[in-house]
């Protein structure tokens, strides 16, 4: 039985038939595979497939069927950001390329079969993100001139272009089934960057709450930006809304060519899957 999308947003007739002028960005998670179609510019998006496979993982069959794809394989570059919930941030001064495993070991344990890489950011920061060796070795056997990211991470690159100015403090939310990315900036200073796991909304709220409370920021001067492709997220905002006093949705990351029929679906959807972009020029 074939692979139905979830969401399926085309601009076709703008396809750009020379295959060295299209890129394929992939958000790869736990249960869901969302890809985009761009020129190699990151400028214009022609092509939107969002697939969600509820308490069913992500497998290799799916993946056949999906990278099939003729956009996919005329793509002469794949940019792929996976969920990892072990990742950590460390700055240039104290990284040791030699061992990267000895910074995970008070927050997560490196299994034999998962490989860690770094994705580094002009800032001098580096995010060291854990994956099955398995999945990078299946996904670079079936796709060319392919490059790994970390899902989380990439939102580093976008979110300062989202801070308000006349916030103290500056909440991100990036919302996945089963983890949450919480990120704080005070002004345009990065305070806080971690990934929590979650069984229901009020789990959310409270490391919302937590972090607020640990950082001591004052909530009537601080802004709460959501998004994320999960169906609960509007359940998740109308939480938030009875203990804070600011919370929304992100807009669209501009100077995107968007296919229309985006317009039509809610601002916070995809804005992980665009935040690749700028990791990838």
């Amino acid at each position: 039985m074939a692979l139905t999308p979830k969401i399926s947003l085309d601009n076709n007739i703008h396809i750009i038939q020379n295959d060295n002028q299209l890129a394929c960005n992939i958000l790869l998670g736990k249960n869901y595979l969302t890809y985009c179609i761009s020129d190699v510019d990151y400028k214009t998006v022609f092509h939107i497939k969002h697939f969600y496979f509820e308490n069913k993982v992500v497998g290799k069959n799916d993946f056949n069927e999906i990278l099939a794809d003729k956009n996919i394989k005329k793509s002469s570059r794949i940019n792929i950001a996976i969920d990892s919930f072990k990742s950590v941030l460390i700055p240039n001064e104290l990284l040791d390329d030699n061992n990267y495993a000895s910074y995970f070991t008070f927050q997560h344990e490196i299994l034999k079969e998962e490989i860690i890489l770094k994705q580094s950011f002009k800032s001098s920061i580096h995010d060291l993100f854990a994956v099955k060796k398995s999945t990078i070795q299946f996904l670079e056997s079936r796709l060319k001139n392919v490059h790994f990211y970390n899902a989380s991470a990439c939102l580093l690159n976008n979110y300062p272009d989202f801070i308000l100015s006349e916030n103290e403090h500056s909440v991100f939310v990036s919302m996945k089934d089963e983890n949450m990315v919480l990120t704080i900036y005070q002004k345009t200073n990065l305070i806080l960057h971690q990934v929590y796991a979650y069984a229901n909304t009020l789990d959310i709220v409270y490391h919302i709450a937590n972090a607020c409370k640990q950082l001591n920021l004052k909530l009537d001067n601080s802004g709460i930006q959501l998004h994320g492709e999960v169906t609960q997220i509007e359940n998740v905002s109308l939480a938030l809304k009875k203990y804070f006093p600011t919370v929304r949705f992100i807009t669209r990351i501009k100077d995107i060519q968007y296919p229309d029929a985006l317009y039509s679906q809610p601002t916070h959807n995809f804005f992980n899957l665009f935040s690749i972009f700028k990791c990838a020029l």
